[in-house]
């Protein structure tokens, strides 16, 4: 009864208000309202419940917005296919808000339908780039990235990757699969209709650290395929040339947006037929860059073929982004206006100033100006509202009294307790948030009294406006009010505004919150005191955070981890160091990222414990192997290896040692990408492409690929190799190789028992060795393998491979030989010895030998596999005699007398 009482006065006050902006001085206003960040920060403008939506959307409409731009669209698409990850504690808990609000309140249908009543369009905002990201993304803060769309965990094709396809970026889904774009337009349409929005825009960059450089990302299947078709050569491994460059590949990733825009445009229903685009204003034709000033545009390199979408009509609405310096953003809106002139096309400006003189020259012509601002005050004290007297604060027109309160929020006005006070039971709900705010400023203990009455409010919004007056006037019942608040109200974003207030109020709360832990049977009261008093770190505090360290809720848990972590104390670095092996893996995650921030800040309370946290952390890290399924498996060693990283040298001597150990794979790589890809949250850890490079060479030999070949010879050309043929074969300077010599006792080419049916080489004791060469060898510091196919006529048939440096001088880096008894030998030529390998090649049976050498190891390997069976790898490695520019395969007879072995696709393959 209470709120429909209210309503009914509010109507009335807004169908009774008189225009209070000058007529002359109107532009077109839009509105954006970035509705998650809104439903994160309680003192945004409020969007949480039907009488909030109801009340800002009426506060919009009353400053004159004729055109809503809403980001529920991209929150209903996340929610629809988003999965959380629970292991992020702050992230979870804003899900389960986030859901909630989805499931009881339906915030999008309302915002419609409050819009649609007030005569205002309303737009869904989408992002056409951003559906999360795999757990060891960087995230804001802490592991692991807090979710991520089904869409790319159940297609992970659909990640954007690298060249070399080890590394994915978080954020898009790959356009260039038609699948995935019929799965994304299926999902929007889905929306569009079932919430009636006028039209939808799209923002188009992706919120997260993923990327490390530029064009780290953007080379899947189909536009590796597609590049190639066009313009014949690999992306992922051969250099851009003029005629297949680095714009074209930019080009055609952008065609995929195009065929996006095409597909999505007949999807939807005519009368929503409206797209729209948020442009940056540095270069219109490419994404935005987010989280400047890094200007990294994260949704990775693509050109956005505008003159197709504005020729065609693929979109017709463009808004150009503020962040940038205002000359950019006009120059960007002038070309955008030239680019749509005589079309049927709106470009608007993104602001935060929409009155400030260089827009009017714009506003004049009719540009919209689309305002963009967070607290309600805000869009009071920044509109054209002429300042007003305290006499307003008596109105019937809320608007001039939010005006008022707007002026005493920002010190442009003083007024009394009496003055405000009965605007708390105001019917519209933004003059009570802006009053409750103004009491705030005014002070004094009546003020601080309503305020902490406030924090038992029916409406979210208003508790979370009382949290905030609170962080400018409290008293001594403030504390006990905040928990009383919170033990009722525990969501999201009310623990939000006090985790920032509690430690605003003075004298610091500590003894009280940790009582109130220590006594509280409520999970949200402990939870907030823990989270508050990371804020206010002392050493009396210790016990109480070893209390809560095996407190039964995880986000209490990982607070009082966090606390500890900024006290710099003795007894708090022993407590962590003990809490590493933590039954929850989140908290020994936790643990290692607090050591490591004690290591990195030179805490004097960790150096004595220097050495144990190192070894602790080691052993930690450990853990990230082959058999290890606990649930931070795929992302706990990003912490622990920042962690490491700390020590400099020593840390990075430790991951280099997990790197080059060869009995756990999983470990291998999760070390390189700690050492070399680092990465750390809430940055971007950016290189070079050239930095990158090095980084790839220095990965796990076992993640390479043998990609550019050096020598390839199988022997099967009848017009070079003839069984007749002798002396030389072949040129130095191709693939195929320069070969010799032919000879009659051997060696020769031969059809009988060749392989496929075709023809092989025979190699036969009491012939000669046989040698081939080629230029470029291989680099310096590569990788590279060797493969060949051998067959062993008969039980006695052997024979020596050598890989060496060029004629004149060059020694022999690795060597291979068969016994009579089949058994396999690498050449420790440094130890001159050979080691046996415990593999065998039997007789009769073509078998393919691979070796495998790592130049920074200085170790080589050797595998075998017969036809039809399983590889079989040597359980051993040999020691590589490295040399400069290997370029020569030499086969040697090997005795006994008449010892043959044929041979065939001979291979030097440079691996990256």
């Amino acid at each position: 009864k209470e709120t429909m009482n209210r309503f009914l006065i509010l109507l009335l006050l807004t169908l009774t208000a008189t225009d209070v902006r000058p007529a002359d001085d109107d532009p077109i206003l839009h509105c954006y309202i970035s509705t998650g960040d809104n439903q994160w920060l309680g003192q945004s403008l409020p969007i949480d419940s039907p009488a909030s939506i109801d009340a800002s959307i009426d506060l919009l409409h009353r400053l004159g917005v004729k055109r809503l731009y809403w980001r529920g669209l991209e929150a209903a698409v996340w929610v629809d296919q988003h999965r959380e990850r629970r292991d992020n504690v702050r992230y979870w808990k804003f899900w389960k808000w986030f859901r909630h609000l989805y499931r009881e309140v339906d915030p999008d249908r309302l915002a419609v339908e409050a819009a649609h009543k007030r005569g205002m369009e309303i737009w869904g905002v989408g992002n056409l780039f951003d559906w999360g990201a795999q757990a060891e993304v960087p995230p804001f803060k802490y592991y692991p990235y807090n979710g991520e769309s089904r869409l790319r965990i159940d297609n992970p094709e659909w990640r954007p990757v690298g060249k070399s396809g080890l590394l994915k970026q978080g954020g898009p889904i790959e356009l260039a699969y038609p699948e995935a774009r019929k799965a994304l337009v299926d999902l929007h349409v889905k929306y569009m209709k079932r919430d009636g929005y006028d039209g939808m825009t799209f923002l188009t960059y992706a919120e997260n650290h993923s990327m490390r450089f530029q064009d780290e990302f953007g080379f899947s299947k189909p536009i590796v395929e597609e590049f190639k078709r066009r313009y014949g050569i690999d992306i992922r491994y051969q250099a851009w040339t003029r005629f297949a460059s680095r714009e074209d590949w930019r080009a055609l990733r952008g065609e995929y947006v195009t065929k996006f825009l095409r597909e999505l445009k007949v999807a939807l229903p005519e009368k929503q037929r409206n797209i729209g685009f948020f442009l940056q204003p540095w270069n219109p034709h490419q994404p935005q860059p987010w989280n400047v000033p890094e200007v990294i545009r994260t949704s990775g390199s693509m050109h956005f073929d505008l003159e197709t979408w504005v020729h065609d009509e693929l979109v017709n609405d463009f808004l150009i982004y503020g962040y940038a310096n205002r000359g950019i953003q006009v120059r960007a809106i002038r070309n955008m206006r030239w680019l749509t002139r005589n079309k049927p096309v709106n470009v608007g400006i993104l602001t935060s100033g929409p009155y400030t003189a260089g827009w009017k020259p714009f506003q004049k012509e009719g540009v919209p100006t689309v305002i963009a601002f967070g607290e309600d005050a805000m869009y009071l004290d920044r509109s054209n509202l002429t300042e007003q007297p305290m006499s307003s604060l008596k109105s019937n027109d809320p608007l001039l009294v939010m005006k008022v309160l707007s002026q005493i929020v920002h010190g442009k006005s003083k007024a009394t307790f009496k003055e405000v006070a009965p605007l708390l039971k105001h019917p519209h709900l933004i003059v009570r948030r802006l009053a409750i705010q103004s009491l705030g400023k005014i002070g004094g203990k009546d003020a601080i009294a309503e305020i902490e009455t406030a924090l038992l409010d029916h409406e979210n919004s208003i508790r979370c406006m009382a949290g905030v007056a609170l962080r400018d006037a409290h008293g001594p019942n403030s504390v006990k009010a905040i928990l009383q608040a919170i033990e009722l109200h525990g969501n999201h974003m009310l623990t939000e505004i006090m985790r920032v207030t509690l430690p605003r109020i003075r004298p610091l709360p500590r003894a009280e919150l940790a009582q109130a832990y220590r006594k509280s049977k409520s999970v949200d009261v402990r939870q907030m005191a823990m989270r508050a008093l990371i804020f206010m770190p002392d050493k009396s505090l210790i016990s109480t955070w070893a209390k809560a360290l095996n407190d039964s809720d995880r986000f209490t848990r990982v607070a009082a981890v966090r606390g500890l972590s900024g006290t710099n104390h003795h007894d708090a670095m022993k407590l962590l160091l003990a809490t590493i092996d933590h039954n929850d893996p989140v908290m020994g995650n936790e643990v290692c990222h607090a050591l490591g921030s004690a290591i990195e800040r030179n805490l004097s309370a960790a150096k004595p414990l220097r050495a144990s946290i190192l070894l602790a952390i080691k052993n930690h890290y450990k853990k990230f192997g082959d058999g290890y399924k606990a649930e931070d498996a795929d992302w706990g060693f990003r912490p622990a290896g920042n962690a490491l990283l700390a020590f400099g040298e020593k840390g990075e001597s430790v991951l280099q040692s997990f790197i080059d150990q060869a009995t756990d794979r999983k470990l291998a790589v999760h070390a390189w990408k700690s050492l070399y890809i680092r990465q750390r949250p809430n940055s971007f850890s950016e290189i070079t492409e050239k930095e990158n490079e090095e980084a790839m060479r220095q990965r796990p030999i076992f993640l390479k690929k043998p990609v550019a070949p050096r020598l390839k010879q199988d022997f099967d050309d009848i017009a070079h190799w003839s069984p007749e043929g002798r002396g030389m074969v072949g040129d130095v300077n191709q693939i195929s190789g320069r070969w010799g010599g032919l000879l009659k006792e051997g060696p020769y080419i031969t059809k009988e028992d060749a392989l496929n049916g075709g023809q092989s080489l025979l190699i036969r004791r009491g012939g000669h060795s046989f040698t081939g060469h080629a230029i470029p060898e291989i680099d310096d510091r590569a990788d590279y393998q060797l493969t060949f196919q051998v067959f062993r006529k008969d039980k006695r048939s052997t024979i020596a491979v050598q890989l060496r440096g060029p004629n004149g001088g060059g020694k022999q880096e690795l060597a291979l030989q068969i016994t009579e008894d089949g058994s396999l030998r690498m050449r420790d030529e440094i130890g001159a010895k050979w080691i046996p390998s415990a593999l065998i090649i039997e007789p009769r049976k073509w078998t393919k030998i691979t070796v495998t050498a790592s130049r920074r190891t200085k170790r080589y390997s050797v595998a075998t596999k017969e036809q039809d069976k399983p590889e079989q790898t040597a359980q051993i490695d040999a020691p590589l005699n490295t040399q400069a520019k290997v370029r020569i395969i030499t086969l040697f007879p090997q005795p006994p007398k008449g010892s043959t072995t044929l041979v065939d696709d001979v291979a030097l393959m440079e691996i990256r």
